[in-house]
């Protein structure tokens, strides 16, 4: 189940830490991108953890931030 895992867990704490700084800021909206490096950290986690190889989505629209 993806919703127990570690990371899982880690990526909301991290989500709800930039919404909220970011609502402070007085800002709608929040641009988050990736490096090269993350392609290939995401490939071999997949690949060592999962035994399967997956790449990030290219684009995500959260619906959670109401900035």
């Amino acid at each position: 189940n993806v919703e127990k895992s570690p990371c899982y867990l880690c990526a909301r704490m991290r989500r709800g830490y930039l919404y909220n700084y970011a609502k402070s800021l007085g800002c709608n909206k929040i641009a988050l991108g990736h490096h090269y490096d993350d392609v290939i950290e995401t490939i071999l986690m997949g690949m060592l953890y999962g035994a399967q190889v997956q790449t990030m989505m290219p684009k995500l629209h959260s619906t959670n931030f109401e900035g």
